[in-house]
């Protein structure tokens, strides 16, 4: 179906090709979409083979076997404070965070095995540049991350079901997981455990969350 555009010079409204935008799966070649992309979400122009994304690019499910790989959300921040909430459908291993590396890059590296990206692993671990420090309890099913970011500050933190680890309190500023971080411009990151089939939905907006953002931060929309 085309749409219409009016012509000033034929006094008509003359009809118009759709834009296609082509997307990027890792390992299948480009594909056409012929309907607009929604805003926010996961971005569905880099999604590596081994996920797929379902109900408004917002929950996503990783198949079993394949390699390191991650989801990124469309939407990016530079400065501010904000939250974000993953609740797992099922639960297996996982990292959950922000990468700020070039998409082409970050989508095909697991959240913290570079400097340019901060994961909680496993939620008993956080990961960045390749290295582990312990942090929280594990995960079970059913939970929901949460991960609060203070660009200005260059603090991370991580909550299980809104409890925060080594008495994390971020509306303080106080026991980040990360501090004096150049988390430059960065998107919500997600790896999935590729061993078995694992799912979850990301929480962008203020409506979607199950908890209440910490004191001063908004909502990553």
């Amino acid at each position: 179906m085309s749409h219409f555009k009016y012509n000033s010079e034929k006094g008509l409204f003359l009809p118009q090709p759709h834009r296609y935008r082509r997307a990027l799966f890792l390992g299948v070649g480009p594909t056409l979409f012929s309907s607009p992309i929604a805003a926010g979400g996961f971005d569905p122009l880099y999604v590596p083979t081994n996920y797929t994304l379902s109900g408004s690019n917002k929950t996503v499910s990783s198949t079993s076997s394949s390699a390191n790989t991650a989801v990124l959300s469309l939407n990016t921040h530079s400065s501010g404070k904000y939250y974000f909430e993953f609740a797992f459908n099922t639960y297996l291993l996982n990292s959950i965070g922000i990468n700020n590396d070039a998409r082409a890059t970050a989508v095909s590296s697991q959240v913290g095995d570079t400097s340019h990206s901060w994961g909680w692993l496993n939620q008993n671990n956080t990961y960045h540049g390749g290295s582990v420090t312990a942090y929280g309890p594990g995960g079970t099913n059913g939970m929901v991350v949460g991960c609060a970011i203070d660009w200005t500050a260059g603090n991370i933190w991580w909550s299980k079901n809104n409890v925060w680890p080594n008495s994390g309190d971020p509306a303080a500023g106080t026991n980040p997981a990360y501090t004096g971080q150049s988390f430059g411009t960065a998107y919500i990151a997600c790896t999935l455990y590729l061993g078995a089939p694992t799912s979850g939905t990301c929480k962008f907006t203020t409506a979607s969350l199950t908890y209440t953002p910490p004191s001063g931060f908004s909502a990553w929309e």
